[in-house]
């Protein structure tokens, strides 16, 4: 009697007799080496899945914190002390100013110096959809002492900047106005997100 190439399953010519016996040892082959394929490709999934979960923990945009003020202010300090700036590639800073006044400006700086700003620019008045968001790309590039560095939009003047001052000192990102009669709003919301 002839057999197959791989599994040696009966081939039987006219004149061989079939047996009961040769179908159930044919059939437990197939059996086996099904069950040898099935258990190889569900190893091969799990393996997968389980690189793409890893994966995805270490990719893309992962909220950090979100928040939002409670009372009205003239000043928000988003603290940025809890941030290890050696985990991520970059970090976003998204705002939605809700303000006393549109027709006024506020300073978005790193920390309470002036001179390390990332621009200024007008809130959003409450109840409505907000028109002015701010986001501020803050580039660490996983070194917690390498120089701030950013890009900020929303601003009257987008564009990239950079302060020399580090990531690892203890620093918040202050929105203030200049004149304390003009405040933001509580509602006024913010998110921070971290990239890997």
């Amino acid at each position: 009697m002839n057999q197959t190439a791989n599994y040696q399953l009966n081939q039987w010519d006219p004149a061989d007799r079939i047996l009961r016996t040769d179908f159930n040892r044919d059939n437990e082959k197939i059996d086996a080496a099904l069950k040898t394929s099935a258990d190889a490709i569900a190893a091969e999934t799990a393996a997968r899945e389980s690189a793409v979960s890893a994966v995805s923990g270490r990719a893309g945009l992962q909220l950090i914190r979100e928040g939002s003020i409670t009372e009205d202010a003239n000043t928000i300090n988003l603290q940025l002390t809890d941030i290890d700036w050696s985990q991520w590639r970059a970090v976003h800073l998204y705002v939605e100013p809700y303000t006393s006044t549109t027709s006024k400006t506020f300073s978005a700086t790193w920390g309470s110096n002036s001179s390390y700003s990332f621009g200024s620019m007008s809130g959003n008045t409450a109840g409505e959809a907000p028109r002015n968001l701010l986001h501020i790309m803050l580039f660490s590039l996983y070194q917690s002492q390498r120089y701030v560095c950013a890009i900020s939009m929303g601003v009257s003047s987008p564009g990239f900047v950079e302060f020399s001052s580090r990531f690892g000192a203890d620093k918040y990102i202050r929105l203030s106005y200049t004149d304390t009669t003009y405040l933001f709003q509580a509602g006024t919301i913010y998110k921070i997100w971290g990239e890997k």
